[in-house]
């Protein structure tokens, strides 16, 4: 494995291909791919509790994790025991050491009590999931912890009758990467979509969770493009990692209105994106030039969305593999674009070359008239 690569993976924990992909956008840059890892956001909180019974003796731990943007509990582990040792499992662990220590502990005590298998029922009900994502503060981004105690306080209260419970909570905010590393999954999810298929068009018509889209798409419309029979196959990464802060290069002669915009054209946009990681980006993208300033850079719209209470658009544009600018934008602004650039630079051609050759044909003509004149 190559060295940089190997490193990357030790930084981040992400998978092998990925790290290839990250080191290729970044030109073998470690640093900097660790930069875009580390400005993904955290979609995920995890919530590791220790727990003492004082009334009922009882003494554990508690997991759960949780997909804020998605409200859904994702998964959930409790330890309930008399033995002290069960509430000695250290929560200001990682998540993943945290809930290994805890499924270790399980496996040596045997299977599940009655008691947590009727805490891991209520785990699932609709009111409990309720109760705990009414506790984040999407302001500040956190779980308030002492709203998840008393969520806490009542479901002991109505499991065990258990009125003096001494808790410790403490959240940990986790990415995609660490999420799908932790439950097995693919960190990198590819598929095969046949263009030619329309129930796959279909299905990949919406764009979802920032999965890169492939298919041409206008007024609601999927169109399959004739393409050959190697190009009627096409990779689509399922990875957003960065979305940066946006502004379109705005030309209301040659530019296209965002109205009629369709996935995949290309566009010309500034990121202005102040944060580190769209410094970083933005240099990385040619989009600073040698004075510091910043300049126009080519971005592929990959998903462009009419907000319903206003004519605002909002549009997500593609720079390389999970690297992404978003803008909200009116739907009359003309955006430029390298494509209506380049046709009127062949209309441009075009007419000089026209007018060259209808100077050189009327020289012509006046050069027989003058010779007929002469020799007459």
């Amino acid at each position: 494995m190559d060295i940089k690569v190997d490193n990357l993976i030790s930084k981040t924990g992400i998978d092998k291909e990925l790290a290839e992909l990250l080191l290729d956008f970044t030109n073998d840059d470690v640093d900097g791919a660790v930069k875009i890892i580390d400005a993904m956001p955290k979609d995920y909180s995890v919530l590791k509790m220790r727990f003492i019974c004082q009334k009922t003796h009882y003494y554990g731990v508690l997991f759960l994790l949780i997909n804020i943007k998605e409200k859904t509990i994702e998964e959930t582990a409790i330890l309930l025991d008399r033995n002290r040792d069960a509430s000695k499992i250290d929560n200001s662990l990682t998540f993943d050491v945290f809930y290994s220590d805890i499924m270790r502990y399980k496996e040596k005590k045997g299977s599940d009590s009655e008691l947590e298998t009727r805490f891991k029922e209520e785990f699932q009900t609709d009111n409990f999931k309720e109760s705990v994502i009414s506790c984040y503060n999407f302001r500040k981004d956190m779980f308030e912890l002492n709203q998840i105690k008393a969520v806490m306080d009542d479901l002991f209260f109505r499991a065990l009758t258990e009125s003096d419970l001494v808790i410790k909570i403490q959240e940990e905010k986790i990415d995609i990467f660490k999420y799908k590393k932790f439950k097995g999954l693919p960190l990198l999810n590819k598929k095969f979509l046949d263009t030619e298929n329309e129930n796959n068009l279909n299905k990949s018509d919406e764009y979802i969770n920032s999965e890169s889209q492939t298919v041409s798409e206008k007024n609601g419309t999927n169109d399959a493009v004739e393409k050959t029979a190697e190009e009627q196959k096409v990779k689509v990464y399922n990875i957003s990692l960065v979305l940066l802060k946006i502004e379109p290069v705005v030309s209301p002669v040659k530019g296209i209105a965002v109205s009629d915009l369709q996935i995949g054209d290309t566009l010309k946009v500034k990121i202005i994106d102040d944060r580190d990681v769209g410094l970083y980006l933005n240099k990385l993208l040619g989009g600073v030039s040698e004075l510091g300033d910043i300049v126009p850079v080519v971005g592929s719209v990959k998903s462009i969305e009419k907000n319903p209470d206003t004519d605002n658009y909002n549009v997500v544009v593609e720079f390389g593999p999970g690297i992404g600018g978003v803008m909200n934008v009116p739907g009359e602004i003309k955006i430029l674009s390298p494509l209506t650039e380049e046709l009127d630079k062949i209309n441009r051609t075009f007419t000089l070359n026209t007018g060259i050759w209808i100077g050189i044909i009327l020289l012509i003509i006046l050069f027989i008239v003058f010779f007929i004149i002469t020799v007459t």
